[in-house]
């Protein structure tokens, strides 16, 4: 049997060194920032009347579209046609259904969450409330418990930008009142809420679809769980070191 011919590394490699070319090139660059920025701006200002209530989306400066632009750039450099593309990505777009309405559902609700302060009785929103009881009784630790928070988040969502958007807020308030660095326990949520990926049920059931492994769910969860709960734990205590001599 003919062995079958292996793709350069650095063709390998394109698609990685296309998104970090433009991501510095977007970020460093002004005037080429002006212009993404200012350009195909879809932002939605003033929702329902609120000033409060802003949605910014700067379509060109997006990080989706330019990985989106990279994956086009790097499947043109790698492959001479386009024969077996579609009928793979159709398949996995259709395997995403599922996760894609349940994550658009999710952002609904957190940003119901965030912005739970307008309200006529003048409560405090909820992420306040929640950070109000908890720094009472767990300030001391709650380093340690802060990645754990974030790996929730995850766990329910599948997303570290929607588990930060949604306890990042509670993060930086608890940190002010127990008088942790903000920037300390705002890192351990994002580095526990990129680990709580692994232990996503949505997650694992999209990634088992696309590669052949339906009905094994359960199994992968099992194996991925410990070295999740192993990983929060080992932030958390770098974390509360750190605490010592911040």
């Amino acid at each position: 049997m003919a062995s079958e011919k292996k793709m350069p590394l650095l063709t390998a490699w394109s698609p990685y060194i296309i998104v970090i070319l433009m991501l510095l090139a977007t970020r460093t660059i002004a005037p080429l920032k002006e212009f993404l920025v200012t350009n195909i701006n879809l932002s939605w200002k003033n929702i329902l009347g609120f000033s409060q209530i802003n949605s910014d989306w700067e379509f060109l400066y997006s990080p989706g579209t330019l990985l989106t632009i990279a994956v086009i750039l790097g499947l043109l450099i790698q492959v001479k046609t386009l024969k077996n593309f579609f009928p793979i990505a159709k398949k996995v777009v259709l395997s995403m259904k599922s996760t894609a309405l349940a994550l658009v559902v999710t952002l609904i609700m957190v940003q119901v969450f965030t912005n739970s302060e307008i309200n006529l009785t003048k409560l405090p929103s909820m992420p306040m409330y929640i950070a109000e009881i908890i720094s009472k009784y767990l300030s001391g630790i709650w380093i340690i418990i802060a990645p754990f928070l974030g790996q929730l988040g995850s766990f329910v969502t599948g997303s570290t930008t929607v588990s930060t958007l949604t306890f990042g807020q509670i993060q930086a308030d608890i940190a002010s009142n127990a008088n942790v660095s903000k920037e300390l326990v705002l890192a351990a949520q994002l580095i526990g809420a990129a680990a709580g990926n692994m232990i996503c049920v949505h997650n694992i059931v999209s990634v088992s679809s696309v590669v052949g492994l339906s009905g094994q769910e359960g199994n992968i969860l099992r194996k991925t769980v410990l070295p999740a709960l192993l990983y929060g734990l080992l932030v958390g205590i770098i974390g509360f070191i750190f605490t010592l001599f911040i």
